[in-house]
């Protein structure tokens, strides 16, 4: 095995000096764009981060920190993860005390929930969650929750599991006393922080790595299995600062055509998330924006765009040809039709804006096309 340190430090002095101390190898600090695209490609929201990759350059686990730290002898080197059928075990426990075995979930979409009590957010989110599985389950949809407490005592875990019982969340758990499982399904979804629901087959094939927001919103159960829309919500980006994202803002515009522009995008995505593969991530992400709720707004700000429908100083007198009319037609048009617009967060806050007003499957793929082959005008976020 081999290291390469990848430095976050701000300057080359401060580089040297924390690396004079590390015995492997570090990629060059001048070399800002490779960091940049190792940043973008593993992911990394912060440090320390420590990808292990094999031999090809696939990558064995993005939580190689807690990997070395559970095993400082490097015995399971290259700490591949385990198939998911020998991580979630073959026992799960009950509110009530009594045990079930892995029959309880075959066959069945799974909600994987890492919460703990001590967790605000995760005691906000809990009751809807026992309240919707409710529903599920008297609706007869073949689904099961299994929740991995990050509690830290057994306690506090059976007062929590024992709520959620009673709140109509009568689900299975991992066994408190066995903390290697949930470590491991910790690291097999990549969990960095709780309240998470991870929507998964019973084979774990990922249906939905943020189910939280799509099963919180749906108390009837009539999104189920609950994978992402191929074209997702702007008011509720999810993943948008994960990877690019094909984002058209078309408030303004008749619901019969933003109907329209919507089966355009949804075709192209459809063919992204079919070339991605199951489980996997697509390469782009498509959002519309078809109400000015959430961060619509700021998204328009922070492009430099007008608010939707124009507003105070931008409507154009009618005939006023001055420079100053001009530029008020421009800005009012702008407000007025759908804009096509790429952000790519992971670039340092970039974004391009396509040139053409008609949204189409055509137009969509060229505007990609022109991104990828460096044709596309790269612009800078303001600070919103």
């Amino acid at each position: 095995m081999e290291i390469v340190f990848v430095s976050s430090d701000r300057d080359e002095g401060a580089f040297k000096d924390y690396f004079k101390d590390m015995p492997w190898l570090a990629l060059p600090f001048s070399d800002r764009d490779a960091k940049a695209r190792l940043s973008k490609q593993f992911k990394v929201s912060g440090i320390p981060s420590f990808v292990v990759l094999d031999g090809d350059g696939n990558m064995t686990t993005k939580d190689g920190r807690s990997k070395v730290m559970g095993d400082p002898k490097g015995e399971n080197l290259p700490w591949a993860p385990k198939p998911f059928a020998e991580i979630i075990g073959s026992e799960f426990v009950k509110a009530d005390g009594s045990t079930v075995g892995k029959e309880a979930i075959e066959g069945k979409t799974l909600l994987i929930y890492f919460s703990a009590h001590w967790c605000p957010p995760c005691r906000g989110f809990t009751p809807k969650l026992a309240a919707n599985y409710k529903a599920y389950k008297a609706k007869g949809l073949n689904v099961e929750c299994i929740f991995s407490t990050g509690d830290r005592d057994e306690a506090s875990f059976k007062d929590y599991f024992k709520e959620m019982a009673d709140g109509g969340g009568d689900w299975l758990a991992i066994p408190f006393a066995d903390s290697k499982r949930r470590d491991e399904l910790d690291s097999l979804f990549e969990v960095q922080g709780i309240p998470t629901l991870v929507v998964v087959s019973d084979k774990g094939v990922v249906i939905n790595p943020n189910g939280r927001g799509a099963i919180g919103s749906d108390s009837t159960g009539d999104n189920f299995p609950w994978a992402p829309p191929a074209v997702r919500n702007l008011s509720q980006p999810e993943g948008i600062d994960e990877s690019p994202s094909i984002c058209v803002l078309m408030e303004p515009v008749a619901p019969s055509s933003q109907k329209t522009i919507e089966a355009e995008m949804k075709k192209v995505a459809e063919q992204y998330i079919k070339d991605a593969g199951e489980g996997k991530d697509p390469k782009y992400l498509f959002f519309a924006g078809k109400t000015s709720d959430g961060p619509v707004p700021q998204i328009r700000n922070m492009t430099g765009l007008p608010a939707a429908g124009g507003g105070e100083g931008v409507v154009a007198t009618k005939g006023d040809s001055s420079p100053v009319g001009l530029m008020r037609s421009i800005s009012n048009d702008l407000a007025s039709h759908p804009i096509m617009l790429l952000l790519n967060l992971d670039d340092n806050g970039a974004f391009y804006q396509a040139e053409d007003v008609e949204i189409t499957e055509e137009s969509i793929k060229a505007f990609i096309k022109s991104f990828e082959d460096g044709k596309a005008e790269r612009k800078q976020l303001k600070q919103g």
